[in-house]
């Protein structure tokens, strides 16, 4: 990189700093430096970067081309893909139950939060100037759909590998603990724990069913929340279908506090 060109990135991220006008050429240059990705269609991104809040029509489904609600759903489903594939590889001795519970630890809300504040991509996102201040909790749902938004934008930009190369830094950060069949995660104590603190009426689990022979039996498990179902999930055990259902509820409450 040049020195004009370094020169003018460096006074670029004051402007940002100080919330100035955005320039398209420096803005895309200091995007391919936070991903580490060569960009190849910037329309692509810009379309990642930009919020619903930005579109002022009152016609939702017409929003979606605009905004980066098609590029979030996409990118979804490929950091699904590649969290299952990602622990497929590494642990190979993990049971499905384990795995599952893992790979939403790798994709979850909070997860994709933390990966969105390493690249510090509130920087570039395009939204409604109410949701610029840094306490606004709506924003932790809008940095972690912008995150999903990126990873769909690379996989339709560069392929798949594109996406792994991008992606791996981040798994690869995470600290996953299943090793001898123990998930990292307690969803059952993170649930309990975030009930009390919210004052809400404490869980309770229901077995919905069972199925299989008795040797290979799998349990589908509810939990309810002042009698209402927040969740279920299923496993090899009830334990294990517990902890999958608080893991659903414990997704659900968070939503809440956006």
């Amino acid at each position: 990189m040049n020195a004009n060109l370094k020169f003018q990135k460096f006074f670029y991220k004051i402007g940002l700093f100080f919330k100035s006008p955005k320039v398209s050429f420096l803005e895309t240059e200091l995007l391919k430096e936070t991903l580490n990705y060569s960009i190849q269609d910037e329309k692509l991104f810009k379309l990642a970067l930009t919020h619903s809040s930005t579109v002022r029509t009152k016609v939702k489904h017409s929003n979606s081309t605009i905004t980066n609600e098609r590029l979030e759903f996409l990118g979804d489903a490929v950091l699904n893909l590649l969290a299952a594939q990602y622990l497929y590889k590494h642990y190979p001795n993990a049971s499905e139950g384990d795995l599952t519970i893992s790979r939403s630890k790798l994709v979850n809300k909070t997860a994709l939060v933390k990966y969105a504040e390493i690249l510090q991509l509130s920087r570039f996102l395009k939204t409604h100037p109410k949701f610029s201040t840094s306490d606004n909790k709506g924003m932790n749902t809008i940095v972690a759909d912008a995150f999903e938004a990126i990873v769909g934008a690379i996989y339709l930009d560069g392929g798949i590998n594109s996406v792994i190369k991008f992606i791996e830094r981040f798994f690869n950060g995470s600290i996953i603990n299943i090793e001898n069949g123990e998930s990292s995660q307690n969803y059952k104590s993170t649930l309990l724990e975030a009930l009390q603190a919210k004052k809400l009426q404490l869980p309770t689990y229901k077995i919905i069913s069972t199925d299989g022979p008795e040797h290979s039996k799998i349990f589908l498990v509810e939990v309810l929340i002042s009698n209402i179902s927040r969740g279920s999930g299923s496993g090899s055990s009830k334990k294990e279908a517990e902890q999958n259902a608080a893991r659903i509820a414990s997704e659900w409450l968070s939503e809440q506090t956006d």
